[in-house]
């Protein structure tokens, strides 16, 4: 079953849109992990996610597979079932893109220089 996957290590660039696009599934079993932009780079890409209940992604976005982070007979069954329906799999491509496109940093930034510029104002070093 090894051919099945690849494990990439680190990409940069516009690789990483290509490779979260060949994938059936982008699995973070992660803990500590405090929101998960890079589950949102794979949902954008309409990848389906698989994510840890741990995991502060999992708060939040709800079109996402979700299990505890050490329960890998779960993991795996949902990965095989994710692989085996692909009426699933293209409902959660299609739901990812859709509740992805809701979230950006644009807001996020602009609350951060808001507190700088405030902070300055008033002379806070």
């Amino acid at each position: 079953m090894a051919h099945k996957f690849n494990f990439t290590g680190f990409i940069s660039g516009p690789e990483i849109n290509k490779v979260y696009q060949m994938a059936d599934v982008f699995v973070m079993p992660s803990v500590s992990e405090p929101f998960g932009l890079v589950a949102l780079e794979a949902m954008k890409n309409g990848t389906p996610v698989l994510l840890s209940k741990q995991s502060g992604a999992a708060e939040v976005i709800n079109n996402a597979l979700v299990t505890d982070f050490w329960d890998v007979d779960e993991m795996a069954n949902k990965i095989v079932n994710l692989v085996r329906h692909p009426a699933l799999q293209h409902e959660l491509e299609q739901n990812t893109v859709k509740e992805a496109s809701k979230f950006n940093l644009d807001e996020p930034a602009r609350k951060v220089e808001d507190c700088y510029k405030n902070a300055i104002s008033k002379g806070v070093n």
